[in-house]
């Protein structure tokens, strides 16, 4: 059995049950995990990548060992997916299910496709996401904006005078510096002016990420193609809190692309306004696959009584790019 067969043998709603388990705390992202799954769903194997995934429980070479305490006995339950994150979405579904006896015994087939999930979906949601988190773990990217200048400007001049030339090094643009096994264990000795030029540090770093994550928001929203224009949007940057929500239609067609967003927002997310005045929504579509005003005002509707805050602000970004999937911005923020 591939894992392309194991996606098609259950719907998300089968694996609800045991995802929730697995992800007690986190259930605001529930509804992220239905649309990779979906899209897995969606989405065609390599026919020519040959592969497998082993499937087992964390702690099987220990089985027959005596006396196991009770967090051994819990870790026994733990199923492990190996050979799967680091790949293409289209090469994993192309994967044969190599399983362990004790995984084939027991057979909670549901289990094995949620670990599954998890473990494609860990660097991101879809292909594009976990694109993106590879370039910025292993590329240095350009600055985009002002914020993200002087944050790369703190990072170099602390890379450069606050190491030796000798343990500093740089690939592909990204610094780092030797490992020192003695700080690892024991911490980096400092004395006060230099435990408080670090907490200088770490605020203005915090601040800068702040401020370079909300700038690139605003630059996103009043993108060509939208109808925000900047001004529309730059109370952001002076915003005392908020929360961002990316949601994706996952459709066959294009009818039902709002409805399915709808669905996530109802059916597979805890949606908390609590201390939150302003709610910005950006819907993102192509212009090749236009939305019907009717569903689009029955969509503005239904979010008004959703959300239940009285100053929603919509926008929509009308792209070229060939693609049906939309996608809907939900920012919210206390001003």
């Amino acid at each position: 059995m591939t894992l392309k067969d194991l996606v098609m043998r259950f719907n998300f709603d089968s694996l609800l049950p045991y995802l929730e388990e697995d992800i007690k705390g986190d259930d605001y992202v529930l509804y992220a995990f239905r649309q990779a799954y979906d899209a897995l769903r969606r989405m065609e194997p390599n026919p020519d990548y040959k592969g497998s995934v082993r499937i087992e429980y964390s702690n099987e070479d220990d089985e027959e060992e005596e006396g196991l305490n009770e967090k051994n006995e819990i870790d026994k339950n733990y199923i492990c997916a190996q050979y799967l994150d680091g790949d293409s979405w289209e090469n994993a579904l192309a994967k044969e299910l190599d399983c362990s006896p004790r995984i084939q015994e027991d057979a909670c087939w549901e289990k094995v496709a949620v670990k599954c999930l998890w473990e494609l979906t860990y660097y991101g949601f879809f292909p594009d996401e976990i694109q993106e988190t590879y370039e910025r773990m292993f590329r240095h990217p350009a600055p985009r904006n002002r914020y993200e200048v002087a944050l790369d400007k703190l990072e170099e001049s602390i890379w450069k005078h606050q190491n030796k030339r000798k343990h500093r090094h740089k690939l592909n643009g990204i610094r780092y510096t030797d490992f020192n096994p003695k700080e690892f264990l024991y911490g980096k000795k400092m004395n006060r002016p230099k435990r408080m030029r670090e907490h200088r540090q770490k605020l203005r770093r915090e601040y800068l990420e702040k401020m370079a994550f909300r700038e690139n928001l605003i630059m996103y929203l009043s993108s060509p193609g939208s109808s925000f224009s900047r001004s529309d949007v730059e109370f952001l940057l002076t915003v005392d809190h908020g929360k961002r929500y990316k949601y994706r239609s996952v459709t066959e067609g294009l009818e039902g692309r709002l409805t399915y967003i709808l669905e996530s927002m109802t059916r597979y997310q805890r949606l908390d306004t609590n201390g939150f005045d302003n709610a910005l929504v950006c819907v993102n579509v192509s212009s090749k696959y236009p939305l019907r005003e009717a569903e689009l005002a029955e969509f503005q509707s239904t979010l008004h009584s959703l959300i239940g805050i009285e100053d929603i602000r919509f926008g929509m970004i009308l792209t070229d790019e060939d693609e049906m999937d939309i996608r809907v911005h939900l920012l919210l923020s206390k001003l």
